[in-house]
């Protein structure tokens, strides 16, 4: 009884420790290779962690490819491009993915130049390749060019751009709505927005779009199928602040909105005065379906950079931001992942990620491309192979994904409660051998270390707001 006292009296007094929810990290460059696409960059992920993006077929003489990986079965697929070439033949990037696994982004309709069209992929017959008619164009106006798609909804809904072929400087914004529900692209199935770019369309088809210097929302308010002009509403730029780590003010000079969620939160770029971003983050949190200047959110500071790429349906936002120092050279300026919230602030995840132990080089995460909403990120970085402190040549991309956990988490279901507890207590002041997963700390024992980041943790879930 006494040993039972004294455990539970240490459990309720020990002090807090450097717990919270870390990161384990899978290298997708390093497991595709011998599948014959090497990923370097992975710009959208979907809530089964299937990723999208761009990548280097391995066979000779090769050009850059859209990839796929299906995380389920841990396949890598070389999209190829419009042209129905897989190796030499120009190529492009896949941009947006839905839970479907449908894929939109821009490629190449030649082999020779980067001739870029927006482009689908669907996988109709789900056997991780493609197959004819699976990788199509859905630019089909004669008068247009080059584009690209930017986003696609879980109802199927895609934003892009297309530039006008007599007219370079030409543009228009674009949502193509599948109303035969085919996945082909036929007239009047799009509706053209003349000079605004559409980044992002959510699952109520809003869409957040940029123009010049300015942000706005598009509803389609009535719900018959059209945008009307009257339900686009500008978004005003956030009010200046003083930045109290450089003792500066702030003006905002220009808003790009990056990605809009189901809840119809916006987050994006906010330029200022300096030549330099902040991160934007707005919610309607009057509920009054108005962009109100008080409801703006900034992050980043003043005088560095923060890109904003993605952003989930709990309101967790990604990119990079040089407000880290490198860590393997603080000398030098290297762009850092981060995630950010309302609730947790800016987290460099670096710092989050579990510790790099192999002999390549130092790992260096640049950029958070995309996050689902079970919060597994999509992240861009590098290996230092040359311990020069810059990413050069030398040191080629790599794509990871980072996938969230709570070290307290003993019994890995995604929360921290009793059943932890109760193993940490039967395993106590014993070698770790006896019980691999209770030594938290990885120490080789299991002692009041392991108790301390239990106790930091005691309660969280994963993808609470809490």
């Amino acid at each position: 009884m006494k040993n039972i006292i004294y455990f539970v009296t240490i459990f309720l007094l020990a002090s807090l420790a450097n717990a919270g929810i870390r990161y384990r990290v899978t290298d997708l460059s390093e497991q595709a290779e011998g599948t014959g696409i090497i990923p370097s960059v992975g710009y959208c992920i979907n809530n089964s962690g299937d990723v999208a993006g761009h990548g280097m077929p391995t066979a000779p003489d090769s050009n850059s490819k859209p990839f796929l990986y299906d995380a389920n079965s841990g396949t890598f697929i070389n999209l190829g491009n419009l042209a129905g070439n897989f190796t030499y033949g120009k190529g492009g990037n896949g941009y947006g993915i839905n839970e479907a696994g449908q894929v939109v982004g821009r490629n190449s309709i030649a082999n020779e130049n980067w001739n870029y069209r927006p482009f689908l992929f669907t996988d109709a017959n789900n056997n991780a390749s493609v197959d004819p008619c699976e990788m199509i164009n859905i630019s089909i106006e004669p008068n247009f060019g080059y584009g690209w798609a930017e986003c696609i909804s879980n109802n199927g809904q895609v934003v892009g751009f297309s530039r006008d072929i007599n007219d370079a400087n030409n543009y228009y914004g674009w949502v193509w709505t599948d109303i035969n529900a085919n996945n082909m692209p036929e007239a009047g199935e799009k509706q053209f927005f003349f000079e605004y770019f559409p980044n992002s369309i959510n699952d109520d088809g809003d869409i957040a779009l940029v123009k010049d210097i300015n942000g706005y929302l598009w509803s389609d308010l009535d719900s018959n199928g059209v945008y009307d002009v009257n339900e686009l509403q500008l978004m005003p730029m956030p009010q200046g602040y003083v930045d109290e780590q450089f003792n500066v003010f702030v003006t905002i000079d220009k808003i790009s909105p990056i990605t809009i969620n189901n809840s119809k939160a916006i987050c994006g770029a906010a330029e200022n005065g300096y030549g330099k971003a902040n991160g934007f983050y707005w919610e309607d949190s009057n509920q009054n379906g108005q962009v109100d200047v008080e409801e703006y959110t900034l992050f980043g500071s003043a005088l560095e950079y923060t890109h904003v790429r993605a952003m989930n349906n709990n309101s967790q936002v990604v990119g990079g931001t040089y407000e880290y120092e490198y860590a393997h050279n603080p000398s030098k300026s290297q762009r850092c992942a981060f995630i950010w919230s309302k609730v947790e602030g800016m987290i460099n995840l670096n710092a989050a990620a579990d510790v790099y132990t192999g002999s390549i080089g130092p790992r260096w995460f640049s950029q958070a491309e995309a996050i689902s909403d079970n919060g597994i990120i999509a992240v861009s970085g590098w290996f230092d192979y040359n311990l020069d402190g810059r990413r050069t040549i030398s040191d080629p991309a790599h794509s990871f994904v980072l996938t969230p956990y709570l070290q307290g988490d003993i019994t890995d279901e995604g929360k921290v409660n009793f059943a932890d507890y109760a193993l940490l207590s039967k395993y106590y002041l014993q070698d770790s051998s006896v019980y691999p997963d209770a030594d938290i700390d990885g120490s080789g024992f299991i002692d009041v270390n392991d108790l301390k980041i239990l106790t930091e943790d005691w309660l969280k879930e994963l993808n609470s707001s809490d």
